[in-house]
């Protein structure tokens, strides 16, 4: 059809080459009309060099309103081996495995800090600190990072406590 209207594929070697390509994944896969949606706008966005769609821009892409369906179909894809994400706090990165290439990183995006989930913590920075001040043990210390900061929690309570108790004294309230 292209060689009817009289365009080669060296005239726009770059839609082209993306259209067979993409076509060929989805097929290849099996991908639904959705999942089909929200790859090929991370595959448009890798192929230009943006950052990777919000989940709202890939939901009103999709025409729905829940939070959740945009990132259950990034996740669908990640396991169908089509992608691969890298999370750098709030931020995202996605990678095409078939092509390599990345989206580009958010112009918001100001640390390159690893993403920590909710619940578990990541002891190189304390390590870090403890090093730079000549602590001798900071990987011990920090690998009981957890019980420290319950114990830094209760310590601040009893400190709070004692505080009010001093100023009860002082003023002679009961």
């Amino acid at each position: 059809m292209l060689m009817q209207q009289g365009v080669t594929a060296m005239d726009m070697p770059v839609q082209f080459s993306r259209m067979s390509l993409l076509d060929g994944l989805v097929d290849y896969h099996g991908l639904s009309d959705n999942e089909t949606i929200v790859f090929a706008a991370i595959f448009d966005a890798a192929e230009r060099g943006l950052p990777c769609p919000t989940g709202e821009d890939l939901n009103d892409l999709l025409d729905c309103s829940s939070d959740s369906a945009s990132r259950g179909i990034l996740d669908r894809l990640i396991t169908k081996g089509l992608l691969s994400r890298a999370k750098v706090q709030r931020f995202r990165q996605v990678q095409i495995l078939a092509t390599g290439k990345w989206t580009a990183k958010s112009e918001a995006m100001k640390t390159e800090t690893p993403h920590v989930p909710r619940g578990t913590h990541d002891p190189r920075p304390l390590v870090k600190a403890l090093d730079d001040v000549g602590i001798a043990d900071s990987e011990q210390i920090a690998s009981s990072f957890p019980l420290l900061l319950a114990w830094e929690t209760r310590l601040t309570r009893a400190i709070e406590l004692i505080n009010r108790r001093k100023v009860h004294f002082l003023t002679g309230e009961a």
